[in-house]
């Protein structure tokens, strides 16, 4: 291996050097033959060009997989954001029907319930009514007694005072007729 590319292999990885054939490839696919393990019979600076080139290219290539690779993560982040959405979209639907299903059961049994109290206040109402329609024909028929024995009272006053009267005229008369 030169001495030039023996301090060096750590730093570029993809330099390769056989020890059995002598030849050094380097990532571009240059190969080239060494001298007998010497190197004073030529220049390295077409080796390391190369080996530079070819760790610029890797970067390049690098940096364009980096690209791609965020580029799909990017993908597959909205797909799987698009698909989580339309879950939570979903479950919020079916939360909302689930509450609006107990909301209208809730309804009804309310509503079944205030019908059954106003079946029984109606009826209680109508008992009432009847109870106070005989109590008001029994008021009537004792306001009514009350009224014919408060007249007939009345009549027999009348009567008492104009037979009172007849004979106090009679009696007036009788005096005077009879000697004054």
């Amino acid at each position: 291996m030169p001495t030039w590319l023996a301090g060096n292999s750590r730093r570029l990885p993809f330099a390769i050097v056989t020890r059995t054939t002598g030849l050094s490839v380097a990532s571009g696919g240059v190969a080239e033959r060494e001298h007998n393990g010497r190197n004073g019979d030529r220049d390295p600076t077409s080796n390391v060009l190369d080996l530079v080139a070819a760790e610029g290219r890797r970067q390049d290539d690098l940096r364009i997989a980096e690209g791609r690779r965020q580029d799909d993560l990017a993908e597959i982040r909205e797909k799987h954001g698009r698909e989580l959405d339309l879950q939570r979209e979903r479950a919020a639907n079916a939360a909302r029907s689930e509450e609006a299903s107990r909301i209208n059961q809730l309804l009804a049994a309310s509503t079944s319930n205030v019908a059954l109290a106003l079946e029984k206040q109606s009826a209680q109402a109508l008992a009432q009514d009847r109870r106070i329609a005989v109590l008001e024909q029994n008021q009537y028929q004792s306001g009514g007694r009350d009224l014919q024995r408060g007249q007939e009272r009345q009549i027999n006053q009348w009567t008492v005072g104009l037979i009172v009267g007849v004979a106090v005229v009679a009696a007036e008369v009788a005096l005077r007729l009879s000697g004054h």
